[in-house]
């Protein structure tokens, strides 16, 4: 969401998978149907966050299993909202 114009915009699964820091330069991730732009956190370089975790990806579930909250990604922009 752009807070300048309140324009919301709206991304498909597909589209947010070409945001995971290999195929373009962005690195997005979706939790709980906002779409964040993660592309300047260290600890999500070339799209991986530690073994097992992957940009361009709904982390929804995932993070219920991460020894944090998905409150993380507060500091980030949202960028957009996922498609249902």
């Amino acid at each position: 969401m752009n807070s300048s114009n309140n324009i919301v915009s709206y991304y498909s699964i597909r589209e947010l998978a070409l945001r995971n820091g290999q195929d373009m330069d962005e690195i997005w991730i979706a939790c709980d149907g906002k779409i964040y732009d993660i592309s300047n956190s260290r600890f999500w370089r070339n799209g991986r966050h530690y073994i097992d975790h992957w940009a361009g990806q709904d982390l929804t579930e995932e993070i219920k299993l991460a020894p944090h909250s998905a409150d993380v990604f507060r500091k980030f922009k949202i960028v957009g909202i996922l498609k249902t």
